[in-house]
């Protein structure tokens, strides 16, 4: 049972355009995530606004605001003391290293050999982090862009040779550009990604673990985190 205090505080949201998880229409946020904590945050009575940031921004807000929660959130060893996480809300799935399917040029067969060819990754995204654990870098073989669409804009025309993405997240993005999926195909294995609703660490306790029971007892209900493994290139 939540105290009035904490049931009084207002949870400010931050999530990006990553769809299907979560994406602006007609300017309200939406997706697949964001109608789970839409529903979460009202059956536990929180107050709560939800707007979309590019992700670098959304990022810091959670680091650095009390009762700021973020969404869709890739759990992964370099983040896991940097917030409060809250519970899955999606089920896991892999990323990629997608290249052009007509490029004869990118021949990969492992992240090793991609380190020749030029990257491209979203800033502060979990694929940044992940490649540049595996050894890529700026000034070598990665190039970071603000947001998805870019990225995928960057691989199309030339600049980039490789893009790092979700694989469920591919579809939307390349609908959004006018891309053909037959344009595409996985080239190497990166990760397989969790995906996260993670609040700041001056959040209260209490409030994390309400809006945790909601957002389980949604998922659980409706088997949202059975795994889906179905992708461009498959």
């Amino acid at each position: 049972m939540l105290t009035t205090s904490v049931q009084a505080q207002t949870i400010e949201v931050v999530t990006e355009e990553w769809p299907p998880y979560n994406y602006t229409q007609q300017g309200k946020v939406l997706g697949t995530s964001t109608d789970i904590l839409r529903e979460a945050l009202e059956s536990t009575g929180f107050s709560y606004s939800i707007r979309s940031f590019p992700w670098a921004r959304a990022y810091e807000m959670a680091k650095t605001r009390s009762n700021t929660l973020i969404y869709t959130i890739v759990r992964t060893a370099q983040r896991e003391n940097t917030f409060k996480w809250v519970a899955e809300i999606q089920p896991p799935e892999p990323t990629f290293l997608y290249k052009k399917a007509d490029n004869e040029h990118v021949i990969v067969t492992s992240l090793e050999e991609a380190k020749a060819f030029a990257v491209v990754a979203v800033r502060s995204a979990y694929t940044e982090q992940k490649l540049k654990e595996l050894g890529f870098s700026e000034d070598q073989n990665l190039i970071l862009t603000g947001d998805p669409f870019l990225a995928t804009r960057m691989l199309m025309s030339g600049r980039a040779d490789l893009y790092a993405e979700a694989a469920s997240n591919l579809p939307s993005i390349l609908e959004k550009e006018k891309v053909s999926e037959k344009s595409l195909k996985p080239a190497v294995f990166v990760m397989e990604n969790k995906f996260f609703a993670a609040f700041s660490l001056e959040t209260d306790d209490a409030v994390v673990e309400r809006l945790r029971q909601g957002i389980e007892k949604i998922t659980a209900r409706d088997g949202t985190l059975e795994p889906k493994y179905s992708y461009i290139g498959q």
